[in-house]
């Protein structure tokens, strides 16, 4: 796989969960806003949309800076083992 199709895949995978917990946040707010006005409705959804973006920029961003990011690993500090051991 290309370098290029790695970052833009990367960028799709994380664009959707990323997206979701922002899409959430606007409910949430749309939710609270609802007896406010609509330009106030319409500003939390503008604000929304200029999030998606910049997760897109920005995701694309550090695929390109950081290109082994997605083969990095959290190493455990215990195991299963360790924790029944006592």
């Amino acid at each position: 796989m290309s370098s290029l199709t790695e970052v833009i895949g990367w960028t799709l995978i994380h664009f959707v969960w990323q997206g979701s917990a922002i899409a959430l946040v606007l409910a949430a707010a749309l939710r609270i806003l609802r007896t406010r006005s609509a330009n106030a409705r319409y500003l939390a959804a503008c604000a929304h949309r200029q999030d998606w973006g910049q997760i897109d920029v920005g995701q694309v961003q550090l695929r390109v800076a950081r290109p082994n990011l997605a083969m990095t690993y959290v190493t455990p500090v215990c195991t299963l083992a360790d924790l029944t051991d006592r």
